[in-house]
């Protein structure tokens, strides 16, 4: 359910976080090859929106563009409430490597094991414009994590080198009901 409105966020730049790829939701996660990441996952939630995450793991299949089944681990400083929004800020440039589909999975610790909490849009669908927010996927969940994962499954360019989004929020929906 994508609803115009923000995120009340959280994340913060002090947190823990590690990049991610050949990852589906469930399952264990594999760390990506240092040539696969520009920058540091740290980047999609340090309040800049005109930095950027950048991900270009490639699929264990191959069949995937690169950038597909990538993501994040957070361990965020202390999480007082269930997540039950999440929303994402485009990057500055490559509407190809928009984040399309995503799912946010919680766990105890960063090794999981890992429980859906959202398969779904991550809000960008209609949002082309570089730097700028999307809506928000709102979702139910009433348990609150200490690690979240949230993983690309879908980008806006079948044929995307990469995913990138300039932030990243995952909190509480903070708009309209």
């Amino acid at each position: 359910n994508v609803k115009a409105g923000n995120v009340k966020s959280i994340l913060t730049p002090g947190d823990v976080v590690f990049e991610v790829r050949r990852t589906k939701a469930g399952g264990p996660h594999t760390s990506p090859e240092p040539d696969e990441i520009r920058g540091d996952g740290k980047l999609a939630m340090d309040g800049n929106i005109h930095s950027k995450h950048f991900n270009a793991g490639q699929d264990a299949d191959g069949g995937n563009p690169r950038g597909v089944n990538t993501g994040l681990v957070i361990t965020p400083r202390p999480n007082h409430a269930p997540v039950t929004a999440i929303q994402f800020a485009t990057a500055n440039d490559m509407v190809d490597r928009d984040p399309l589909a995503v799912t946010v999975e919680g766990a105890d610790n960063a090794d999981g094991p890992y429980t859906l909490i959202y398969r779904g849009s991550s809000g960008l669908l209609k949002t082309l414009e570089r730097g700028q927010w999307g809506g928000v996927a709102v979702f139910e969940n009433t348990r609150a994590c200490k690690v979240y994962r949230v993983l690309v499954t879908e980008t806006r360019g079948d044929n995307a080198d990469a995913v990138q989004f300039g932030e990243v929020r995952l909190g509480t929906y903070t708009g309209e009901r």
